[in-house]
């Protein structure tokens, strides 16, 4: 149904109305595209080393994204804010009372298939997690990524935040909600 609503009926009503220019592009295509409706030319706004460049992209064009693009990235923003809200609200206390018997490690059918298995213990989880973290430090320190020390703490916030409700969602609709968006956005 909210297909039918929001492709069939809200993405034609906002392309014939001219919303956000989209009559000068196609109604759909994953495409972007500049000032003059042809495909934009990313070159046109990036330095020889490949960073943004403010002063060229004011020279050039804004971005201009098809009715259908537009619309499939409100869709996800929203998806996004209902899937962690959904989250909280239903699952709750099923979240806060499984880590607490996780912590007294009541056992449940998969807790007691894998006791025949050794235990791996916890500090090997953040010798790992520190590695890890450092070999990203020392990726984007060594090679020229431009990516500041804040943008990768973000990005790990982010997968830390949304690991749970897109596990859950995943796990109970077999649905994968994509947080690239969100991503997209804060980058720029």
């Amino acid at each position: 149904m909210g297909f039918v609503i929001f492709y069939w009926i809200v993405t034609p009503i906002l392309y014939l109305t001219n919303t956000w220019d989209s009559l000068y592009m196609p109604i759909q295509s994953r495409q972007v595209y500049d000032n003059m409706a042809q495909p934009y030319n990313v070159t046109r706004v990036l330095t020889d080393d490949v960073v943004f460049d403010e002063a060229a992209y004011n020279a050039y064009s804004p971005l201009f994204m098809t009715t259908c693009f537009a619309v499939y990235y409100g869709l996800s923003f929203a998806t996004i804010t209902a899937m962690f809200t959904h989250t909280s609200l239903y699952f709750r206390k099923q979240i806060m009372m499984q880590a607490r018997r996780s912590l007294g490690e009541q056992p449940d059918i998969h807790a007691r298939l894998m006791s025949v298995y050794p235990q791996v213990p916890d500090w090997w989880y953040l010798v790992l997690f520190v590695i890890m973290f450092a070999l990203g430090v020392v990726s984007f320190e060594v090679w020229p990524t431009y990516l500041p020390m804040w943008a990768f703490v973000v990005a790990l916030l982010i997968t830390f935040t949304y690991v749970i409700p897109c596990g859950m969602i995943q796990a109970i609709t077999n649905q994968q909600v994509g947080l690239n968006v969100m991503t997209e956005l804060i980058v720029g």
